[in-house]
């Protein structure tokens, strides 16, 4: 055993790095509501148009090993961001956000009615849902 790899982990949170602008990061963890199934996929983004950078994320992850059950209790998240570092989550009924499926990866996209943001499914329909600032 002595001779064997090991590995050390800190956290499964999933998290977010602050940069410091001296050659080091800060880490955070995400709400509660963002850690009950893996992420996959991260935007930043000013979503409400409040000048503040917001997080859109989304997750899930079917293809487990056989002995581990599929996390599939992600439904997607808006995590509005107050400039500070901290981030509250939006629920889906007010958000209008809901990717529930094995998400792989997400895209922001311009397009000429405003930015979209791009769902990927692994082995399902791609989903796009258009941001309206209010």
């Amino acid at each position: 055993m002595r001779q064997a790899l090991h590995y050390q982990v800190d956290t499964f949170a999933s998290v977010y790095l602050q940069n410091n602008g001296n050659g080091t990061f800060a880490t955070y963890a995400l709400p509660n509501r963002a850690q009950i199934s893996p992420i996959r996929g991260i935007i930043a983004y000013d979503v409400d148009g409040d000048g503040n950078l917001d997080l859109i994320v989304a997750g899930n992850l079917y293809d487990a090993e056989a002995n581990t059950p599929r996390a599939d209790a992600g439904n997607g998240l808006w995590l509005r961001g107050d400039g500070h570092g901290h981030f509250t989550p939006v629920p889906p009924v007010e958000s209008g956000f809901l990717a529930p499926e094995n998400v792989t990866g997400l895209a922001l996209v311009k397009t000429p009615a405003g930015s979209a943001v791009l769902v990927a499914n692994h082995g399902d329909s791609l989903q796009a849902f258009t941001i309206r600032r209010r």
